[in-house]
């Protein structure tokens, strides 16, 4: 597989992991870390009427998550057995259209 494709499919599966572990984070309602601004503190506990940042948070664990995973997905491509294929203009359309459509 060349190394254009092997970036294509890693950036693709990294920005659709972003994406569902930002979202999984509002939906499943998981614990991320907060930061509070006025004390200048991190809590993981979510304190009602008090201003808070989740965003840093969320972020973070979508970042971490999507790195893991892309980061096993290249070792798995690197070290496979299709170094001489390269991805077909029809599977590239639909891993694009897959990825885009899962992050819509």
């Amino acid at each position: 597989m060349r190394k254009s494709d092997v970036i294509y499919i890693v950036s693709s599966i990294f920005v659709c992991i972003f994406s569902l572990s930002y979202c999984s984070t509002i939906w499943f309602h998981l614990n991320v870390p907060t930061y509070y601004p006025l004390e200048h503190t991190w809590k993981m506990i979510q304190h009602e009427g008090i201003p808070s940042q989740r965003w840093y948070g969320m972020t973070a664990f979508a970042f971490l998550s999507s790195t893991i995973v892309s980061s096993c997905i290249y070792v798995i491509l690197k070290f496979s057995k299709l170094k001489e294929e390269s991805l077909t203009p029809y599977v590239t359309k639909l891993i694009g259209v897959i990825s885009t459509s899962l992050i819509v």
